[in-house]
């Protein structure tokens, strides 16, 4: 989407170089719009074998950074998308001038938040937070560093709806990938709590797949499902390129996250749609959400708000209506592509004056 805006935003003549790490399905809708597209390794932060080989590992990401530098060099503007591309948020300081934008879309661990906002210090580049959260989170607020840009999200197409709360049962999403913050486990936890008047008020699906190698974290959800006597409430379906059917499915969705997430996606995807959300009070989500207007939220990691908020939902069925409309709302006013382009706009003239003379 940020590509398609900064063409629009520059002019169908202006030249635009796109580099990504790997081929995928990006490549076409890439092509659609520039052809200009180079596929070459930019240096992504290491992750994992940072801790298996941390020297070569770093060399590695420095080396890159050169390579980095002088793509930069040629260019008039640097658009980078996310933190992730290390080689080219270290090749900054290399530059020497302040024609760059990095797009911060992340909250990382607090070693990492720390090394990265001294960084951002030190060299004045442009900097856009997807959330006040991600911002604070950098500790850029007392240094006036930046400006927060959430993000937009396409609507979720709307499909012929399956049987829900009118029927006697509600229907609660939670679709994301099965790690260790996301909150599955918190939401099975949570529910085995509940008393059996309130279990059987509800359908629970939990949509999408590990990553890879992680195969045994879906094996232990679906075991402490079991243990818990859950089977009959909580589906596990796998990953889908197509979530418009999941989301349609839902009467609400759930976003449960033990960690703070920078944004909230599927809060909003689901705000699309009218589905009110029950959320974690934390990251971006705690801007996102507003309790019991578009939709409820309740303190990270407590079980207990959690259980009495599920025991309350079913017995004022009307209020899900109610939040789902005004959760509509909120999406068209604060998360569209229109009003996204248009808070695009003022940041790009803001930020770039000279570039966009």
């Amino acid at each position: 989407m940020n590509l398609e805006f900064l063409k629009k935003f520059y002019g169908s003549e202006t030249d635009i170089q796109v580099i990504i790490p790997r081929s995928g399905p990006i490549v076409d809708e890439v092509e659609k719009i520039t052809p200009n597209l180079l596929i070459e390794d930019v240096g992504q932060f290491p992750g994992r074998q940072l801790k298996r080989a941390p020297v070569k590992t770093l060399w590695t990401v420095l080396k890159m950074s050169f390579v980095a530098r002088k793509r930069m060099h040629a260019s008039d503007l640097v658009y980078i998308n996310t933190i992730a591309p290390l080689s080219y948020v270290i090749a900054v300081a290399w530059l020497g001038r302040k024609n760059v934008l990095l797009h911060v879309r992340e909250i990382p661990h607090r070693l990492l938040v720390v090394i990265f906002s001294n960084w951002f210090r030190l060299f004045r580049f442009h900097l856009i937070y997807n959330s006040t959260a991600t911002r604070r989170a950098f500790g850029m607020d007392k240094y006036k560093r930046g400006t927060t840009l959430p993000n937009a999200v396409e609507e979720v197409p709307e499909l012929p709806s399956a049987d829900s709360y009118m029927n006697g049962k509600i229907n609660l999403l939670l679709i994301g990938r099965i790690n260790s913050w996301k909150g599955h486990d918190l939401l099975v936890t949570a529910f085995s709590r509940l008393s059996e008047l309130t279990k059987n008020k509800y359908r629970i699906r939990f949509v999408g797949d590990t990553a890879r190698n992680q195969g045994y974290r879906k094996d232990e959800l679906k075991k402490m499902i079991s243990e818990n006597a859950l089977n009959e409430h909580i589906e596990l379906l796998p990953f889908t390129n197509f979530p418009a059917e999941a989301y349609n499915w839902a009467d609400i969705v759930i976003v449960p996250s033990k960690l703070p997430e920078p944004f909230g996606r599927v809060a909003v995807e689901a705000f699309s749609l009218a589905k009110p959300v029950i959320a974690a009070n934390h990251g971006g989500l705690g801007e996102i959400i507003r309790d019991k207007v578009n939709g409820w939220h309740f303190s990270p990691n407590n079980t207990k708000e959690l259980c009495a908020i599920l025991d309350e939902i079913w017995q004022k069925p009307e209020e899900i209506k109610k939040l789902g409309e005004q959760a509509k709302i909120d999406f068209h006013e604060k998360y569209s592509r229109e009003v996204y382009y248009k808070e695009f706009v003022r940041v790009m003239s803001d930020l770039t004056p000279e570039t966009n003379a």
